[in-house]
């Protein structure tokens, strides 16, 4: 056991069958499993085609978005957007309203645009938070959004983001990422040198006997 339990918030914008969901979902499992009070928090619960609550069994956690007033308690999608939707714009200014100041000692924030809503409780309750960036907002941009309409405005959209990149990784305690693909681009874009943490795996005990030729990997992009 810890000599100091942690009081960690490990922050999500949505209930989601994804890889960050659900590594997010076992950092709070074993965080507690190792002494500390750990404890999921959904920025928006929204209602999807598949139920994916069966997630959460054991899994100390609340929607956020359960506090609003009830106007603001549901989301929609931006048009061209893959994953861009209006939590993105109301959770940063909605958020430190609704979450205790003094529940957390420590903030994990699980994606980028979600750093912009603990960036906001930061600046309200002065709780640290860790940054994780999975991808920064320009390779999104130039991934998911190069052959759409969105591509004409990538000249006003990209000055913007980085503003709002730089700002949440400045106040971040740490940034963190998952792999070494963006480190050269967080070193030389805003001067820092984040933590490479790569997302850890439960190990079978024993090899099958029989394998096969491939990996199987669970995540999800749309």
């Amino acid at each position: 056991m810890p000599k100091r339990k942690i009081r960690i918030g490990i922050i999500v914008d949505q209930l989601l069958a994804g890889g960050v969901q659900l590594s997010a979902i076992e950092q709070v499992k074993i965080l507690n499993k190792l002494g500390h009070q750990a404890k999921l928090v959904i920025l928006m619960r929204k209602q999807y085609p598949t139920d994916f609550s069966y997630l959460l069994r054991g899994v100390p956690h609340e929607f956020l978005s359960d506090n609003y007033p009830q106007l603001f308690r549901k989301t929609f999608k931006f048009p061209i957007f893959s994953f861009f939707s209006s939590l993105h714009l109301l959770s940063p200014l909605l958020a430190p309203y609704f979450i205790q100041g003094r529940k957390f000692d420590v903030l994990v924030s699980m994606g980028t645009t979600t750093s912009l809503t603990t960036q906001a409780i930061y600046k309200r309750h002065r709780i640290p938070y860790l940054a994780v960036i999975h991808d920064p907002i320009d390779y999104i941009l130039e991934t998911s959004y190069q052959h759409t309409l969105l591509r004409g405005l990538f000249p006003i959209l990209k000055p913007i983001a980085a503003y709002f990149e730089r700002s949440f990784i400045k106040d971040a305690k740490e940034t963190l990422i998952i792999s070494s693909v963006h480190y050269n681009y967080l070193v030389k874009k805003y001067s820092i040198k984040p933590i490479i943490v790569p997302i850890g795996t439960t190990p079978i005990p024993e090899i099958p006997a029989k394998r096969g030729n491939y990996l199987l990997a669970f995540g999800r992009w749309q």
